[in-house]
């Protein structure tokens, strides 16, 4: 599809060089190309706008499942903003840590998330999520 071919990747990517906190998410949730690594993790740190650092998480994390930004996925946990950590939570499964992954069956219901988010949190503080960041660096 149009989304996904070379030409409008490389464009997605200039164009968080102009907008550097617009990652909105027609934008951001489709990017897969690893070349935008480095602007997702600075929008996802950085950006003062909720929508952009959540929809950055979920890029890094369930789109490119970008190994080097675990420890700003991390810090996503903690994120003031709920939305925001549930996309930390969410860019996590892909390390396929049970203390970071929400039960699909029975589906996941909303009390059950911030239980979870501590619980991924208090792993990775732990040191079980930097040792898993340094085997897959």
């Amino acid at each position: 599809s149009w989304l996904s071919s070379p030409k409008t990747e490389s464009m997605r990517i200039s164009t968080f060089s102009a907008f550097r906190y617009g990652c909105v998410n027609d934008i951001c949730a489709q990017l897969r190309d690893a070349r935008a690594i480095p602007a997702l993790i600075e929008i996802a740190e950085s950006a003062p706008d909720a929508n952009a650092r959540k929809y950055a998480l979920g890029a890094l994390g369930e789109n490119i499942q970008a190994s080097e930004a675990l420890p700003t996925i991390a810090a996503g946990l903690a994120d003031l903003d709920s939305g925001v950590r549930l996309y930390a939570l969410i860019a996590m499964n892909a390390i396929h840590e049970p203390a970071c992954t929400l039960p699909m069956e029975p589906h996941w219901t909303e009390d059950m998330i911030e239980p979870q988010i501590r619980q991924c949190l208090a792993w990775w503080n732990d040191g079980g999520g930097k040792q898993q960041f340094s085997r897959q660096r």
